[in-house]
């Protein structure tokens, strides 16, 4: 009878089992109920980026036209992102208690098999279409307002920052329009594979690191402050001045 208690004499075997042992440890255990309800939180939250960005592209606008507070939210935004924070708990609190969303590997999608999916799919693209029309309407109002103003010395700078914005507003609702129809048309478009799914995932994927990249890109002061940070480069007063702008402006994604 073997002793569960006497260490294996295979040095290997106690290797392997120790390795295993460590790395298994840090693995969170992915139980149904719980991957559904990550799963179903990560779509709400992805939802909601839609209302948020329309919002803050709104109150852009506004303070560019110089009908909004910069330093202060107005009633209206209050009660907008109020709204718009409540429809998409309503819609995470019913997407965890039905499990309308599933992991399939290599990617998450609705589960047509569930009550209402087909429902919350479809107002999914209602709300992603519209207010992503919406937030890049209220960036080419802004550009129309900049121009409108560029004779003006002190604005020459907000002038700068303003097609900054533009530029970086055009690529992002260029890349997410492209990727939402896609997404919803890969099963009419693509044959329906792993690799259609996969190269889909990675754009997503991809488009997260859009943003960033794009805001390195485009803000001099920023890249300076990246500088100075990684490679201990004390920046100048110049470069501090341009730092410090960077808190000023409100960008699209």
């Amino acid at each position: 009878m073997i002793d569960l208690f006497t260490l294996n004499p295979d040095r290997e075997m106690v290797l392997i089992g120790t390795c295993y042992i460590v790395i298994a440890f840090f693995i969170f255990p992915l139980y149904g109920i719980v991957l559904l309800i990550i799963g179903c939180s990560i779509n709400s939250m992805w939802i909601a980026m839609f209302p948020i960005l329309a919002i803050l592209a709104i109150s852009r606008m506004r303070i560019t036209m110089n009908k909004a507070d910069p330093n202060q939210m107005g009633l209206g935004v209050k009660i907008a992102l109020i709204l718009a924070l409540t429809v998409i708990f309503l819609i995470w609190i019913f997407g965890c208690i039905k499990q309308n969303f599933k992991f399939s590997p290599p990617g998450w999608s609705y589960d047509m098999t569930v009550e209402y999916a087909k429902f919350f799919s479809a107002l999914e693209l209602v709300v992603c279409i519209p207010t992503l029309t919406l937030s890049f309407s209220a960036y080419i109002i802004i550009v129309l307002q900049v121009y409108k103003k560029r004779r003006m010395a002190s604005m020459q700078r907000s002038h700068r920052a303003e097609c900054r914005i533009l530029v970086q507003a055009v690529i992002i609702t260029v890349y997410l329009t492209l990727l939402i129809v896609l997404w919803y048309n890969d099963d009419e478009w693509f044959p329906d594979s792993h690799t259609t799914t996969a190269l889909l995932q990675i754009a997503w994927i991809a488009f997260g690191y859009t943003n960033p990249l794009l805001l390195i890109t485009l803000n001099k002061g920023l890249r300076n402050q990246l500088k100075a940070t990684f490679f201990r480069k004390k920046s100048s007063g110049n470069d501090t001045h341009q730092t410090r702008g960077i808190s000023k402006i409100v960008m699209p994604m």
